[in-house]
């Protein structure tokens, strides 16, 4: 199962929150990052749309892990 967790870290202020991520796939953290100076008026779909920013400029080595090590033998 994979679960992604945004984090509000505080350090943001009214308009603005600054997010600690990860993701995990079967409880086993596969990568973690930030999304920063996220506006808050913009609501959550923003802050996925946001996340999905980051993601995209990271080479896929960077994420650390192997899929099929996390995958159920069938």
């Amino acid at each position: 199962m994979m679960h992604i967790k945004l984090h509000n870290d505080g350090t943001g202020d009214k308009a603005t929150g600054n997010y600690d991520v990860e993701v995990l796939i079967n409880n086993a953290i596969v990568w973690r990052g930030r999304v920063e100076g996220h506006n808050r008026a913009t609501g959550w779909r923003q802050l996925v749309e946001d996340l999905s920013d980051v993601l995209r400029v990271i080479p896929p080595f960077q994420y650390g892990y192997d899929i099929k090590d996390y995958l159920a033998d069938p």
